[in-house]
């Protein structure tokens, strides 16, 4: 899904990037914007206002997802666990 959709799955990650320099609403705007290209990331990197704010390596760490995952490995180690308990019992 990331690669197919350039990043649009982390939208949200640059509005609130540019959110900083713009405010939300224009923020959320410029995010809009891309989303409707073809390709978001490209979208990203070619439109002026964004350019304006976020450099090329800033919109690829937004796009990053790894930045994104929170606690899930802990979640996945735990759902595991606790299968492999059940499943021995």
């Amino acid at each position: 899904n990331l690669d197919a959709t350039g990043g649009l799955v982390l939208a949200e990650a640059v509005a609130a990037r540019l959110a900083h320099a713009l405010g939300r609403s224009a923020a959320h705007d410029a995010v809009a914007r891309a989303a409707r290209q073809p390709t978001f990331r490209d979208a990203l990197h070619a439109d002026p206002e964004v350019r304006a704010h976020l450099s090329e390596p800033e919109i690829g760490e937004a796009l990053d997802p790894h930045g994104w995952l929170g606690s899930a490995g802990l979640f996945v180690d735990r759902a595991l666990a606790a299968y492999r308990m059940e499943e021995t019992s």
